[in-house]
């Protein structure tokens, strides 16, 4: 019987540190044998938001216009930069100012679509003795062309465009 005893004696302690290390390990020891499969597919298909800038020069203006070149309507937004001396003045039927920096077309252009024109006058400074313009001097504008996708509402109307329209902050991988 003595050696019962001592089995018996050993295993309490035993027995006691399985308990405690069970107790500690918890749910993360746990085997899961559960699988799924799946079956079909869906295809994708990206395609690429484009526009075209076309520009004409009369005198110091530049008419700008931008065309849809992608395969989906989106909307369009043109930012003219130039040189320090110049200012520049817009006007044009179908743009606004977004207060931003950025004029702003009001619909959405279909694939193939051309806006209306945004006249930028080009309005070089007087000559003054702390900036005297050269005669001959050529300035550099820039007009920067965007686009984004025309995203609707819960009715299916197009949201308008502006500096506050949630499609100029999308990036690729979210549009």
């Amino acid at each position: 019987m003595k050696t019962l005893r001592f089995v018996k004696q050993a295993a309490a302690p035993l027995l006691a540190a399985v308990m405690v290390l069970g107790a500690w390990v918890g749910p993360s020891a746990s085997y899961f044998t559960t699988y799924v499969t799946a079956e079909g597919g869906y295809t994708l298909e990206l395609s690429q938001r484009k526009v075209l800038t076309h520009e004409e020069v009369d005198a110091n203006v530049k008419n700008i216009s931008v065309q849809n070149v992608g395969e989906q309507e989106c909307y369009a937004r043109v930012r003219v930069v130039a040189s320090d001396p110049v200012a520049v003045t817009y006007s044009g039927s179908g743009w606004s100012d977004g207060g931003d920096g950025y004029w702003y077309y009001a619909g959405p252009l279909q694939p193939g679509e051309l806006t209306g024109v945004l006249a930028a006058a080009i309005n070089l400074p007087t000559e003054s003795p702390e900036r005297p313009i050269p005669e001959g001097t050529e300035l550099n504008v820039v007009v920067v062309s965007e686009c984004a996708p025309v995203l609707y509402d819960d009715s299916g109307a197009a949201k308008g465009n502006g500096p506050a329209y949630e499609g100029w902050a999308l990036t690729a991988k979210e549009a």
